[in-house]
């Protein structure tokens, strides 16, 4: 049911995807995925399974990102290879990982912990994708969606994090280094001039 590659994610996601991987390797904690891509009909079926004494997932069909090559869902291994279980404390070091990429981590969701489940999505919302919140409509968005996201997207990851603040930053430091050098070369005409 679905795809646990992370080729079939959107470019950007599967970028910080694969830095989740690598940055949760080098504080000691092993990664499988298990789930990225899902068709809507598989996504129907996964929250179709909810129960009240167990839930599951929180979006049905097309709402959720896995159906927008948006989300990936992973598990920790233990040093025998077996599943470590998602009340574990090394899912909250590895959501506080995830966050750090500017990652939504469904350790945090309202309907309940999904503590193996990243999100990375920034700016966009499902709403707004797909007001329509029918399987048709959805479906033709997210072909219209991964059509355009085929292509890779720039994403800058500084020190290991991405977010609003880390771009807003280095746009700050682009833009002084460059005032610095215009200042340098007026000064330079100027004082030449003088002479």
């Amino acid at each position: 049911m679905g795809s646990n590659r992370l080729e079939d994610l959107t470019p950007d996601t599967r970028r910080v995807a694969e830095k989740l991987i690598q940055l949760a390797s080098l504080r000691g904690i092993k990664i499988k995925v298990v789930s990225t891509l899902r068709s809507c009909e598989d996504q129907a079926k996964i929250y179709a399974s909810n129960t009240p004494e167990k839930k599951v997932t929180g979006a049905s069909g097309c709402r959720s990102w896995h159906t927008w090559g948006r989300a990936v869902d992973v598990i920790i291994l233990d040093e025998n290879g077996k599943m470590v279980p998602g009340s574990d404390h090394k899912y909250d070091e590895l959501g506080d990982i995830g966050k750090s990429l500017g990652m939504i981590w469904g350790g945090n969701f309202s309907w309940g912990r999904d503590a193996g489940h990243f999100e990375y999505h920034p700016g966009l919302s499902i709403n707004d994708l797909c007001p329509d919140s029918s399987n048709e409509a959805c479906q033709e968005q997210i072909s219209k969606h991964n059509a355009q996201n085929s292509q890779p997207v720039d994403v800058v990851l500084v020190n290991g994090a991405q977010n609003s603040n880390d771009l807003s930053m280095s746009k700050i430091i682009v833009s002084a280094l460059i005032g610095s050098l215009v200042y340098q070369v007026i000064n330079r005409t100027l004082s030449g001039g003088r002479k």
